[in-house]
This record gives C-alpha cells, sequence and structure tokens, in this order.
C-alpha cells in the first residue's frame, strides 16, 4: 500500500467470529457517570485482552461501546477451523467467567451480564479505504454471528450449527431455536440452526490457549435479554434488521469487520485491533447517551 500498490481482496473460506455486548448498557450509562464507564469498560475490555494473548490465531476487534468483537483464521493457514472455532469458544466462556468475578464495587450496581453469539463461515477481506488503511472482512458471517448474540440469553454462548459441529467434541452444548438471517432483497431469508454451549466436556484436552477453563456448566438465567415478546420467542424464529435488542429499540447488525493493515500480521506486532464498519447511527447514538 505504501508504494501505491493495490491490495488484492482475499477469500476466507472459514473464520469464526464471536460478537459479545453488555445487557442494558445504555441503562447502566445512564445512571453511571462518564468516569465510572470509562473505568468499567477498561477493566473488562482489559482482562479479556488478556485472555486473547493465550491463543496463536484469535484477534481483537475494535470496541464500540459495549461491543466487543474477535476473529480466529485470518492468519495461520495451517491451524484447521476446528482448533480455531474451539479457541473462540474457550475465549467466550473465559469472557463469562470474568464478567462473573469482575470488581464492580466502584460502579451503580453490583454486576453486569453480558450475551455472545459465535458462528464460523466463509468471509472476504480486503483493504476497502486506502485514504484510511483497514483491513475489512465482508459477509453473512459477520451478520449471523451480529444475530446469534442479539438473540442469546444473558450470560450464555449462542453459537450456530456451523460452529456446533466443529466444538461439538469437546464442549456440551444444548439445542437452542432456530433462527431466520435475512441474507437480503436476491438471497431472502435462510434458517440457521442454533446450540447454548453449556461447558467444557471433563477430560477434553485444551486447544492453544494456556489455562484454559474447564467449566461444567455457565449462565444462570433462562429469561432471554433480549426484546421480542414471548409470543416471537414461541415461534422459534429471530429476523436480522428490525429485531430488538436488549436494550430496547431497532438495533441492526453490523455486517462488516475490520482491522488495521498490520493488525492481522502476526502476534508480535503487539495489539491486534479489528474494528467494526458499518454499525447503525441508532446504535452508535445509543451508546452515546
Amino acid at each position: 500500500m505504501k508504494s501505491g500498490q493495490p491490495v488484492e481482496p482475499t477469500h476466507y473460506e472459514n473464520v469464526t467470529v464471536l460478537i459479545a455486548d453488555i445487557v442494558s448498557f445504555t441503562a447502566l450509562s445512564s445512571k453511571s457517570s462518564a468516569n465510572q464507564i470509562v473505568t468499567l469498560l477498561n477493566r473488562l475490555y482489559s482482562e479479556m485482552d488478556n485472555v486473547l494473548d493465550r491463543y496463536e490465531d484469535v484477534y481483537k476487534l475494535e470496541t464500540i461501546g459495549d461491543a466487543y468483537c474477535i476473529v480466529a483464521g485470518l492468519n495461520n493457514r495451517e491451524r484447521s477451523v476446528r482448533e480455531n472455532a474451539k479457541d473462540v469458544i474457550e475465549c467466550a466462556l473465559s469472557f463469562i467467567e470474568i464478567v462473573q468475578k469482575l470488581d464492580m464495587s466502584d460502579q451503580v450496581q453490583d454486576k453486569i451480564e453480558i450475551r455472545v453469539g459465535v458462528h464460523t463461515g466463509p468471509a472476504v477481506g480486503g483493504v476497502a479505504n486506502p485514504s484510511m488503511p483497514k483491513f475489512s472482512l465482508f459477509g453473512d458471517t459477520i451478520t449471523t454471528t451480529g444475530l446469534l448474540e442479539q438473540t442469546s440469553r444473558k450470560m450464555h454462548v449462542h453459537i450456530s450449527g456451523a460452529t456446533h459441529e466443529l466444538i461439538q467434541d469437546a464442549f456440551e452444548t444444548d439445542v437452542s431455536e432456530s433462527i431466520a438471517v435475512d441474507c437480503g432483497p436476491q438471497k431472502g431469508k435462510k434458517k440457521v440452526a442454533s446450540y447454548w454451549v453449556v461447558g467444557k466436556k471433563r477430560g477434553a484436552g485444551g486447544s492453544s490457549g494456556a489455562g484454559a477453563i474447564g467449566l461444567s456448566s455457565i449462565g444462570g438465567s433462562s429469561a432471554y435479554s433480549h426484546g421480542s415478546s414471548g409470543a416471537e420467542r414461541e415461534k422459534g424464529g429471530y429476523t436480522v434488521g428490525g429485531g430488538s435488542g436488549g436494550d430496547g429499540g431497532s438495533r441492526a447488525v453490523p455486517s462488516i469487520l475490520t482491522t488495521s493493515a498490520d493488525g492481522a500480521q502476526g502476534k508480535d506486532r503487539g495489539a491486534r485491533q479489528v474494528s467494526i464498519q458499518g454499525m447503525p447511527f441508532s446504535r452508535l447514538n445509543k451508546n452515546m447517551q
């Protein structure tokens, strides 16, 4: 790029993406001072960042408000899709444990809860804006991950059938409702099977993450944290685009993730940052309230 040469797009056959957010973050923000919110997010995300350091090919995504995202499978083509998926699930379980133990002594409430969605699928990567070079990921995989997060229970990890196929030998799971993903006017909607990750199977070997946890179960609430009505939940289907998030109000799913141009070049470059592009103004404004 420095020499003015174009950067050719790259097709990734399979990457595993995780999106997490804080339940009722807007309500928490309205009751907290700016210093309290910044302190809370810095404390939470710093601990999450420490988890990523255990893994070979898992990259942090730049946070927008309470949204925290990671992706595995960008760099090491010798590492299997199955290993990458297991790494991300281990990260997800670690994130749940971090939130359960998070110091809230200087906050207005004594605990927070998060939602987590994980999906594995193809994506296209490339530098979308040479004047502000960032490596971007495009595709339905990002949309599906966002929907799984939106429809997740509080303090649970909600995964797609594709991810489930890759991790079921190492993790206990429960069947969830299928979700309806809106793939655009030409592709229409498709049903995606989904599951809850209960915990790691006893005796299952760890992945690349040193000190990976072996929870027997996670989460304590069976109530959904998104804004759907009970009748809608009983239908067992959710649609992207007009769905309600846990904080109330319409929330679209981000469809593009980006990382700095050198962010996916290897762990020895330091912090690996990926940002969300295309986040709707409704979400941005809500996080700034």
